[in-house]
């Protein structure tokens, strides 16, 4: 991670005019170039001079979070000509700008056929992509995200909100699809753009580890570029853990500006008919359970299984854990947290 290492003040400018004296000396394009490989721009050079003071504030926010300042990414993100950011992380610029206008422009379609909105938040690894995309399909809707990625430390991903596509998605019209968390003030700039229901969608942490493990490294992971899973625990475990616990202690808050619906992983795998109308239900007031029912058995009756459950059974990760790492996994799990998902060490 040393290639996000550095202070993006020379791609942070302001002025247009310190911005075209930047590009005529060419520190433009060694700034952007730091962290290009990261980030997968297109060329700069492709986008049309008037573009670039943009460009800069959108190169210095995605720098800023990769180093983990929250502030300064929100700030610069602020003078970012993106209305709404699609189901991804990252985007070329020019990219990402079309995006996000096509994005909006079928939201506000939505809208003005009276489709609702539903706002959730989701734990990495919990079937994430299979709730979020059902919703999506039911309510006829887009998928959106408020929240942009960053690196509290030098592995972990984290995401933090954009207030204004927080502000796009409370108008309704779309459905999110994004891993959110209860810190750095997020519920609380949520509930400022309009937010005032969250479905949050968690797992036991552990088998959520496992399951990113087998994302990054495949099921099979080759000894010559994966590292064990108990180095890979070590740096990951700690934030799962904490996620969870975290939107527990938000949702056990007897005054708070959103309200939250905990929905579980093993509930979905167990009926998700059951988890998807009544989600539904609390985020729109709607009676979907007929829609629930024939989308999900038309997807049984084309063979389509949800990708996301993989083969695995929930505690398919106790196999890859000797009995110290089972032990370590119970030392640094929140009690909240254990109590709330009935884990057994």
């Amino acid at each position: 991670m040393d290639r996000f290492r550095y202070a993006p003040d020379d791609i942070a400018r302001s002025d247009a005019q310190d911005l075209s004296d930047l590009v005529a000396a060419g520190a433009f394009r060694a700034a952007v170039a730091r962290f290009q490989d990261a980030v997968s721009f297109r060329p700069f050079d492709l986008l049309p001079e008037a573009n670039y003071a943009a460009f800069a504030k959108y190169c210095a926010a995605v720098a800023a979070a990769q180093n983990g300042d929250v502030a300064a990414a929100r700030g610069f993100m602020a003078a970012v000509d993106i209305p709404l950011s699609g189901d991804f992380d990252l985007l070329p610029y020019a990219e990402a700008v079309a995006y996000g206008h096509e994005m909006r422009r079928r939201q506000l379609e939505c809208i003005s056929e009276g489709r609702p909105g539903i706002y959730v938040a989701s734990l990495p690894k919990s079937a994430s992509g299979f709730l979020s995309n059902t919703l999506a399909s039911i309510l006829g809707v887009p998928i959106a995200r408020t929240a942009m990625v960053y690196r509290p430390g030098p592995a972990t991903l984290d995401y933090f909100v954009v207030d204004a596509w927080a502000k796009c998605v409370a108008q309704g019209g779309c459905v999110t699809h994004e891993h959110t968390s209860a810190s750095h003030g997020n519920p609380e700039r949520l509930a400022e753009a309009g937010i005032r229901k969250i479905i949050v969608q968690i797992r036991d942490p552990r088998a959520s580890t496992a399951s990113l493990y087998h994302h990054f490294f495949g099921t099979e992971p080759k000894a010559e570029y994966a590292r064990s899973f108990k180095e890979f625990a070590a740096e990951y475990y700690g934030h799962l853990a904490g996620w969870v616990d975290g939107w527990l202690c938000y949702a056990d808050q007897v005054e708070k500006a959103i309200e939250v619906r905990i929905v579980t992983y093993d509930a979905i795998r167990a009926e998700a008919a059951d988890a998807i109308a009544g989600a539904i239900g609390f985020a729109t007031g709607l009676d979907r359970r007929d829609a629930v029912d024939g989308h999900l058995n038309d997807r049984a009756a084309r063979g389509e299984l949800p990708h996301n459950f993989r083969k695995g059974e929930p505690e398919n990760w106790r196999g890859m854990a000797d009995s110290g790492l089972i032990e370590w996994f119970w030392g640094n799990t929140p009690g909240r947290v254990r109590s709330y998902l009935a884990m057994t060490k």
